[in-house]
């Protein structure tokens, strides 16, 4: 499983920036969650993907970096397929607010709202698992909303597929410290 602040580091990283997040373990509906918890640090962000660095306060769009944690894995349900698993908490960083916030199954209708206001949804294997989970519980259609995967970039980059923790050690200095599945 992946963390919405490791996403987001590795966002900033492939930018050029950086910014620290602590990951903290918490309980919901019985299982056990990612909580995440904002750095003190202001964010920065480079859209022209230049060497300068610019404050979020000058960027136009509207980013949602997310992250989605399972009730079941894959083995439990007898399927690789994403959909056929059900959503226990959906993690979020928005840029506009520059504020983390989570989502259980039972809340994502919260949620719609402000992937309704997104230019663009972040992720790591986001295409290929996030965005299809998710998908099945949205009235709407999220394949209409620009999506950076971040593993895709990595994949097209060096031409093979990496772990996010090893992306995270690599670029980061820094392992993963939690899963959805502690």
């Amino acid at each position: 499983k992946r963390a919405v602040e490791w996403l987001h580091s590795g966002l900033l990283w492939s930018r050029r920036a950086s910014r620290a997040a602590r990951c903290q373990s918490g309980a919901a509906n019985g299982k056990r969650v990612t909580r995440i918890a904002p750095a003190s640090a202001g964010l920065r962000d480079d859209p022209g993907g230049g060497s300068g660095v610019v404050s979020k306060t000058s960027t136009q769009s509207h980013k949602i970096i997310f992250d989605i944690e399972t009730r079941n894995i894959f083995q439990e349900v007898g399927s690789n397929d994403p959909v056929d698993l059900d959503i226990s908490v959906v993690g979020i960083y928005d840029y506009s607010t520059d504020t983390y916030s989570s989502y259980v199954q039972e809340e994502l209708k919260n949620l719609r709202p402000i992937l309704e206001k997104a230019d663009m949804l972040i992720g790591f294997n986001s295409d290929h698992f996030d965005l299809p989970l998710l998908n099945k519980y949205y009235t709407g259609d999220l394949s209409k909303i620009k999506s950076l995967d971040i593993l895709k970039e990595v994949k097209d980059s060096l031409g093979r597929r990496i772990k996010l923790d090893t992306l995270a050690e690599a670029t980061l200095g820094k392992k993963k410290i939690c899963n959805g599945l502690e």
